[in-house]
């Protein structure tokens, strides 16, 4: 008999890389009544994508009578190749005189790198209208400058920390120096051999303004580490201070020691809705991944700052299997369950702003936070 026709092969598809978004760098810096552009670059993926970008207050504040920023919130839109696009956030003038103040930069609803980073606004001094001396009224006596006080001075409490892994590292801030006035450093963290990204990470990154009150000699600020299955070396995380006067030591190294405890729970966020429209609703989820073979809870923070911001139960509320408190809410997840599901509702008519949510204590994965825009 004959020969048939030769099949034709099927095209093997290669799946696409995900686009991974971060900051161009960890700080930013801009005088009041100056506007900070903020660049977000991308790796991975070059395709079309989308990354959403948010400013929720540190020290600075977005809201009263003398407010220090702006509210930055939105979407940058990456076309297919495009490596970087940026937004802005303008800074304020007042007329208080005041040390450098801190606005959180957070990104969300996609895959994030480091995230957040920090904007410093620096404070400017007014110009003083001149007073002119009526005639022939004596030359008044020049008023006294007042003695200006030294800097804080800022160090780690030690060189060294260690911490076993999935439990949290308390790294400890000293202060000496001037201490009669209120200050800021910024604490971040860096990979060593430990790593902020997979699945789950070895640790949570951290990039952070520290605010020292009058008086306040010392401060902490919790690492999470992240249990793994893997049987390995101890591994390191760099720690550093930025941002002011600083004393040795100003680096210092956290080691993450192996353990074969019970791997914990990782809480992260879904994609974020982006924007509701007025009257509108959108849909937030809160993942979990490591151990999901037990039930477990998590508490979610509703961080809207209020003051011309939207209120929950005003402007809008959250619906879904979770128990109310104070802060936002419970979740509870039962064995093998991976996912729930939250609905949040956009009062017609009401206040516009900004929604953002975190995450209260326990084993945090990325992204930690989400914010949603409420549109009228």
């Amino acid at each position: 008999g004959g020969t048939g026709p030769t099949p034709t092969p099927t095209p093997i598809t290669t799946p696409t890389p995900a686009s991974i978004f971060q900051f161009s760098q960890q700080s930013y810096s801009v005088n009041e009544g100056g506007q900070a552009t903020i660049t977000v670059t991308r790796t991975g993926g070059t395709g079309v994508a989308t990354i959403n970008y948010a400013t929720t207050d540190g020290s600075a504040t977005s809201s009263g009578t003398a407010p220090d920023y702006t509210v930055a919130a939105g979407s940058l839109n990456f076309a297919a190749g495009q490596n970087s696009a940026s937004f802005t956030v303008p800074a304020l003038t007042d007329a208080i005189t005041e040390g450098p103040e801190t606005v959180n930069l957070v990104l969300s609803g996609g895959t994030v790198g480091s995230n957040p980073a920090i904007l410093t606004i620096n404070d400017v001094a007014p110009v003083p209208t001149p007073t002119p001396t009526p005639t022939p009224t004596p030359t008044p006596a020049p008023t006294p400058t007042p003695a200006t006080t030294g800097p804080s001075i800022f160090s780690f409490s030690a060189a060294t920390y260690s911490a076993n892994e999935g439990s949290i590292a308390p790294v400890t801030i000293n202060r000496t120096g001037d201490l009669t006035q209120g200050a800021t450093i910024s604490f971040s963290t860096g990979d060593g051999t430990a790593l902020s990204t997979g699945s789950p990470p070895d640790y949570t990154a951290v990039v952070q303004a520290v605010n020292f009150a009058p008086g306040q000699a010392s401060a902490q600020v919790p690492v999470q580490t992240s249990f793994d299955s893997l049987t390995e070396s101890t591994e390191t995380v760099n720690l550093f201070l930025s941002g002011g006067t600083l004393a040795s030591p100003s680096a210092a190294v956290l080691s993450i020691v192996d353990t074969t405890a019970v791997p914990p729970t990782f809480f992260s966020y879904g994609p974020s809705p982006g924007s509701v429209a007025d009257g509108g609703t959108g849909t937030v989820t809160i993942n979990r991944s490591g151990n999901t073979g037990v039930s477990a809870s998590i508490d979610f923070l509703i961080v809207s700052p209020g003051g011309g911001q939207p209120l929950n139960n005003v402007d809008f509320n959250i619906v879904g299997p979770y128990s109310p408190n104070p802060s936002g809410g419970s979740v509870n997840f039962n064995p093998g369950q991976t996912s729930v599901s939250l609905t949040i509702n956009n009062a017609p008519g009401l206040t516009a702003g900004v929604v953002n949510l975190g995450f209260g204590p326990g084993a945090i994965g990325a992204p930690a936070s989400t914010a949603i825009t409420l549109l009228i």
